[in-house]
């Protein structure tokens, strides 16, 4: 039941910001814009990653599994998210700037990047801007 209510208080949350600001909400912030008590909610994320630990040791994950629909190379084979990495870094933007664009951590775009760069064979932000205007 708990799961439920987090999943739903995720889709709320993510449904109510239209412009979201950037950075991340804190645990209070989450908790007053949905309405939540504190408590519960810690409650239920601890409830929530117990289960999921007693899932993962009997060999069940959460998520997608199998075969993916993308290719695992080439300019096909990159998600979303790391096309529109690319896309900045050929602007010329720095890590931070594209994480502050994206609303995702410099961490984030990092491993982004290390994903492009091997999907697509490249070596250098130079090389991954020339790729980019290829495929405009």
């Amino acid at each position: 039941m708990r799961l439920r209510a987090i999943q739903e208080a995720e889709r709320i949350l993510l449904g109510r910001l239209q412009d979201p600001p950037p950075g991340h909400f804190t645990l209070d912030a989450s908790c007053e814009l949905l309405g939540l008590d504190r408590q519960w909610l810690l409650d239920a994320r601890r409830d929530l990653a117990r289960t999921e630990a007693v899932l993962r040791q009997a060999g069940l994950r959460r998520g997608r599994r199998g075969p993916r629909g993308r290719p695992q190379s080439g300019w096909p084979s990159l998600s979303p998210a790391e096309q529109a990495v690319a896309s900045l870094v050929a602007d010329g933007l720095t890590n931070p700037q594209i994480g502050d664009r994206l609303y995702i951590s410099r961490r984030i775009v990092q491993t982004h990047l290390v994903h492009i760069f091997a999907k697509l064979d490249l070596a250098s932000r130079a090389q991954l801007a020339a790729e980019v205007t290829r495929h405009q």
